[in-house]
């Protein structure tokens, strides 16, 4: 017993004394920028009046990133509407300003949003960089929409032991990002994730099934809350690259409060009917 007590008090200190780099910066009072203004204080703003094809945020030109270790950058931004087409709004980077070189960048449409009205959502990027060069998390930003940008938070990653157990695995790459098209065209309108939503692979296709919300008019004895809602399901040939048309599985029932919405549930394929079944809440 005494082994194990001590071992355990070696660990803890062991872990207690590593501390991963992290820094935090505020658009509003620590970056530069090219066009539009601050925003509650230390947030920064573009709206569609202001120039375009510029810098929203660049800088801050930092050489305290003094690690070599895996990193991530975490860019809090805000968009004002998600629906519309997939051209790109912004482009973040990590750039390594005494080499003029861009370590690793994307490019973000609204489409990549969740959300609207200018909620704060991660975008993310890894990268490794040289100890002691200057370095830049730059948010570039194209045209055609209002875009808040909260803060930029950068972490190191582990690069202790643990790290070692997973050198020469297999690790994750990005395949598609789908977003699924609206039942109406109506902007409030909007197709969203049953919670715990998971791929079903039956016979070489993906099947996924999502809910469709504001699928019809909401009837008044929703009480103007709950959105009509129903159960899809599209299936995949290529691994999730693009899907097909959806098919309705369940409908909410009618003319009372609590049957505005079929929701969460599961779905199960029966091999003695050759047929998918739904239990739906």
């Amino acid at each position: 017993m005494r082994i194990y007590i001590i071992l355990l008090l070696i660990v803890s200190l062991y872990y207690r004394g590593t501390v991963a780099l992290q820094l935090e910066f505020y658009p509003g009072t620590q970056t530069y920028h090219q066009t539009g203004s601050r925003f509650n204080n230390t947030a920064w703003i573009v709206v569609t009046q202001d120039p375009s094809e510029r810098y929203l945020t660049y800088g801050p030109y930092t050489n305290a990133w003094n690690t070599t270790a895996s990193s991530r950058v975490d860019f809090y931004l805000g968009v004002d509407d998600i629906t519309g087409d997939s051209s790109n709004l912004l482009t973040v980077d990590v750039n390594d300003a005494d080499k003029d070189h861009i370590l690793t960048s994307r490019n973000i449409s609204r489409l990549d949003f969740g959300y609207g009205n200018i909620q704060s959502q991660i975008f993310s990027l890894y990268f490794t960089s040289t100890i002691g060069h200057k370095l830049e998390f730059r948010v570039f930003y194209h045209c055609c929409s209002s875009i808040v940008h909260y803060k930029t938070v950068v972490n190191e990653l582990d690069g202790g032991g643990l790290a070692d157990i997973f050198i020469g695995q297999a690790g994750l790459e990005l395949v598609s990002s789908s977003v699924f098209p609206t039942p109406q065209g109506d902007p409030s309108s909007t197709a969203m994730w049953n919670v715990g939503t998971y791929i079903k692979p039956l016979d070489g296709r993906w099947y996924v099934f999502y809910r469709e919300g504001f699928y019809a008019p909401t009837p008044a004895f929703c009480n103007g809350i709950v959105p009509l809602t129903r159960i899809a399901v599209r299936n995949s040939t290529d691994f999730g690259k693009t899907w097909s048309e959806p098919a309705v599985v369940a409908l909410p029932g009618n003319s009372t409060f609590d049957n505005c919405a079929a929701l969460d549930g599961a779905p199960f394929f029966d091999n003695d009917t050759d047929s998918w079944h739904y239990l739906a809440q």
